[in-house]
C-alpha cells in the first residue's frame, strides 16, 4: 500500500477569482448542513471515519464545534460555517458536494503543519472538506465548489488561499494540480497554484 502523503496546494493571491459557474441542473447553497456534510463526506471519505458525533478527526462535533477541529472557542458556529457550500441535484434536491471555506488560523492542526514557504496563516484561507458524491464526480461540480470557497475567502479578507489534502485523494490534486506552476518536492509535496 502506497503511503498517504500531505499535500498542500497554495493559491497566492485571490485576485480574479474564476466566477462561480454552477452546472445546469445543480444549485449551490451557502450555509451549513450537518445532514449533507455527513453523508457526502462518509461516501466520498476514503481514509477517516465520517460521523454526526465523536470526538475523532471526521466527525461534525469535532471539526465544527466551536472550540473543535476547526472553529475556535471564540467564533460562534453559525459564523463559523456562514461560509460552507452545499451542491444540490434540482430534480431531487440531492445534496451532491460540500465544501468550506476558514481561516486558516482556524485550523491548528493545517497550520502547524503547512510549509511555511511565505504563508502567513492571519491571512490565508483554509480549503477544506471539499467533497463530491462517488456518483456525480467527474461531472465538473468541485469547480464551482471551489471557486464558491476562494471568493468566500476573498470576501473574509484573506489575500491567499491553500487546500491540504493528501496523495490518498487523487480528485482533490487533480482538482488544482493541472494549474500548478510546479510541484515542490518538501515533504509534504507541495502545489503552488497560478494566479
Amino acid at each position: 500500500m502506497e503511503p498517504n502523503v500531505d499535500v498542500f496546494m497554495r493559491r497566492p493571491h485571490l485576485r480574479d477569482v474564476p466566477p462561480v459557474s454552477v452546472p445546469a441542473g445543480f444549485t449551490l447553497k451557502r450555509g451549513a448542513d450537518e445532514q449533507a456534510w455527513v453523508s457526502i463526506q462518509t461516501a466520498a471519505e476514503p481514509f477517516l471515519m465520517i460521523s454526526a458525533t465523536g470526538d475523532q478527526e471526521g466527525s461534525w462535533s469535532h471539526e465544527f464545534g466551536p472550540g473543535n477541529g476547526c472553529v475556535p472557542a471564540d467564533v460562534p458556529q453559525d459564523v463559523a460555517l456562514a461560509n460552507m457550500f452545499t451542491m444540490y441535484e434540482d430534480a431531487s434536491g440531492l445534496p451532491v458536494g460540500t465544501a468550506t471555506a476558514f481561516r486558516t488560523t482556524w485550523h491548528p492542526q493545517a497550520c502547524g503543519r503547512k510549509p511555511s514557504a511565505g504563508v502567513d496563516a492571519k491571512t490565508d484561507g483554509l480549503v477544506h472538506w471539499v467533497a463530491v458524491l462517488p456518483a456525480y464526480q467527474g461531472r465538473g461540480l468541485s469547480k464551482p465548489l471551489f471557486s464558491a470557497v476562494l471568493a468566500a475567502h476573498a470576501a473574509m479578507g484573506c489575500a491567499t488561499a491553500t487546500l491540504q489534502t493528501s496523495t490518498g485523494r487523487p480528485g482533490a490534486i487533480s482538482l488544482c494540480a493541472a494549474r500548478a506552476r510546479r510541484p515542490r518536492t518538501e515533504q509534504p509535496l507541495s502545489l503552488s497554484l497560478p494566479p
